[in-house]
This record gives C-alpha cells, structure tokens and sequence, in this order.
C-alpha cells in the first residue's frame, strides 16, 4: 500500500490536477480571514464545510487521474483492481491532512479570531475538517467514471447529493415528526455545520455524534463504492 500511495502522489503532482482546488482553497481562506476579528466556530464551520467541496474535487482527479488501461496494469501490479480503488481513496484523504491543519492554524496563529480558541475547540474543529474530508471522499468515491460511465449523469448527481448534504437541516425542519428520520439519510455535513455554528449551547453527546456520524457516513460511502466495484467485476486477481 505503501508504495501504490507513493505512486498516487507522484502521479497527482505531475498532474496538476491538484492545482486548481488547492489554489482555490487557500485563496478562499486568505481572503475570508482579511478581515478581522472573526467568529471562531463559525470560520471554521465554514472552512469544514469549504474542504469537504474541495476534496470531492481532489478525490475525482485522483481517481480519474489514469486512463482505463493504466488502471488495469496497475491493478496487476496492485493484486487487484479493489485495492488500487481503495489506495486511491486514502491518497485523496492523506492529501486533506495539510488543508486541514491549515484551516485550523492559520487563523489561530495570525490572530484572525475575535478571541483565542481554546485548545478544545482547535481539537474538536480539527477533528471536523477531518471527518468532512472522510465524508467529502466517500461521497466522491461513488461517481467515479468506473461506476458511472457517463460524466455528465455522474456530475448532475453528484451536485444534487452536495445539495442534499446541506440541506438536511432544512428537510428536518420540513419533515413532520414521524418521518425526522429521513433527514438522516442525507449526507451529514450539514450536521457538522450546525453542532459548530451552535457550537457553545451543544451538548457533549452532540459534538461526538456530530465527529461519529459524517466518518461513518463518509467509511460506509466508500465502502460501498468498493463493494460496487466488486460486484462490477472489475477485480483483477493476479494469476
């Protein structure tokens, strides 16, 4: 695995496919932070919720990043077409950490905040940029072009469920309460935006569900596209 994520990380930086959403990334908190002072849990439930976007881009360029016929001979090299899959997607994860530990740092350090963050609320926001790039991953992992083969039916999809994840506040508020539940089905980021922006009045149990709940979404999404992947067929055990 070790040598697959080697291999992912050259290939993505030869690319230049991570350019673009990196440049838009760290522009985007340059220019939000300009001025001061600002709310420090809603700055950083907005770069959570900005890195989560950013990495369903990154996660598409990774996966994406060869040609059919490249994947099939490193799929040899791998062992199987499901574990390059898999190593794709942590590479796309890895690649988060960086963004992460800047949105979390950067304005902390440089004073961009009304007040100091206590050191609880700078684990519990890194610890939010990290599960919203997991979920950012799982997400992107079901519309490859491998499962569909469209682009354009793959994108439009995609877009609806990114709508969808921020939407699920209002869908519960929507929703009589017999059927609350439903809201739940949605991707959480939307969850891990209001525990943050209600981050003083939330209690213990909601900040954990809110750092549970979009890993498990994000493990179980990406799972499943790994799943999907199998059952296409597209393993490819050595002989």
């Amino acid at each position: 695995m070790r040598h697959l994520l080697a291999y992912h990380c050259r290939c993505h930086l030869r690319s230049y496919r991570y350019a673009a959403p990196l440049s838009l990334f760290l522009l985007a908190l340059l220019f939000i932070y300009a001025q001061v002072p600002n709310p420090v849990m809603g700055s950083y439930a907005f770069s959570s919720s900005f890195l989560f976007l950013i990495m369903i881009w990154v996660c598409i360029g990774v996966m994406e990043g060869e040609e059919a016929n490249q994947d099939m001979i490193l799929s040899l090299q791998a062992g199987s077409f499901l574990r390059l899959f898999a190593s794709k997607l942590l590479y796309a994860w890895c690649f988060s950490l960086p963004l992460a530990a800047f949105a979390v740092l950067y304005p902390a350090l440089f004073h961009k905040f009304a007040r100091a963050p206590e050191v609880s609320e700078l684990a519990f926001s890194f610890g939010s940029h990290i599960v919203m790039s997991v979920l950012g991953v799982g997400i992107a992992s079901l519309f490859n072009s491998r499962l569909i083969s469209s682009r354009s039916i793959s994108y439009l999809l995609l877009l609806a469920v990114i709508a969808l994840s921020f939407s699920g506040q209002g869908i519960l508020d929507q929703l009589p309460a017999p059927a609350n539940g439903l809201a739940w089905l949605a991707p959480p980021a939307w969850h891990m935006v209001r525990t943050l922006t209600q981050y003083d009045g939330a209690a213990t149990s909601v900040r954990l569900a809110a750092i549970v709940y979009p890993l498990l979404y994000g493990v179980a999404a990406a799972a499943w596209a790994c799943k999907l992947m199998n059952n296409r067929k597209l393993d490819l055990p050595l002989k």
